[in-house]
């Protein structure tokens, strides 16, 4: 598909399936960042007891990773639109040869 003929589609005119590829991409971001709040929250209990916090202490080390993330993605997007997603496709080959 041409530059020209995604530039070019509109409303009922197809782009290929660049709609089910951006589909398959946001269920496994959405998925991933479910996982690792899960992995954290079964941690939890083994973090508090190491480090003797309190459940207010270690509830902290949660929001504190859900904050970290998301501004991770947000530093992540802005490089991204600097380097136009080369660095994307980098990342996302090396992720699944993981």
């Amino acid at each position: 598909m041409t530059k020209a003929s995604v530039l070019n589609a509109g409303p009922g005119k197809s782009c290929g399936n660049r709609g089910a590829w951006v589909l398959v991409a946001t269920i496994l971001g959405s998925s991933l960042a479910f996982i690792d709040s899960t992995v954290v929250n079964v941690a939890l209990p083994a973090m508090q007891s190491g480090l003797g916090a309190t459940i207010k202490q270690a509830q902290w080390v949660v929001e504190s990773y859900a904050l970290f993330l998301a501004a991770l993605l947000l530093m992540l997007r802005l490089f991204l639109q600097h380097t136009r997603g080369k660095l994307c496709k980098v990342s996302v080959m090396f992720t699944l040869t993981l």
